[in-house]
């Protein structure tokens, strides 16, 4: 089987996911329009966070194929986690989102914002 465990992504859109036991590349997937900014892979899934707003889904055994793409965010998205069937993603417009993976929609939005530097 596969041991899909590492992904990378950068500053080319692409998202590439590895098989480390191999030393080999397992797959690419390309539909972002902006650098990929952050990645999780939970074997088969793996999340790619991208300057282009947006969070896509892939399941490295479809063939480089999105699965889901997770829409909303004003900002590029800085980090994304899975967690079970939820998504936990931060954006530079100032949110942290969950998301169901299952339905593929947002659930809870929450606004943060910096201390002022007299604040703190």
């Amino acid at each position: 089987g596969i041991n899909a465990e590492y992904g990378s992504g950068g500053d080319d859109f692409f998202v590439r996911v590895w098989d480390l036991t191999k030393n080999s590349l397992v797959s690419t997937f390309s539909e972002h329009v902006g650098p990929i900014l952050d990645l999780c892979v939970r074997a088969p899934l793996v999340l790619s966070a991208s300057h282009d707003h947006t969070i896509k889904v892939w399941d490295f055994r479809t063939e480089q194929r999105c699965v889901g793409n997770l829409i909303g965010q004003q900002g590029p998205v800085k980090t994304v986690r899975i967690d079970g069937s939820y998504v936990i993603s931060g954006s530079a417009d100032q949110t942290v989102k969950s998301w169901d993976l299952r339905r593929m929609q947002c659930e809870t939005c929450l606004l943060y914002t910096s201390p002022s530097p007299r604040d703190r």
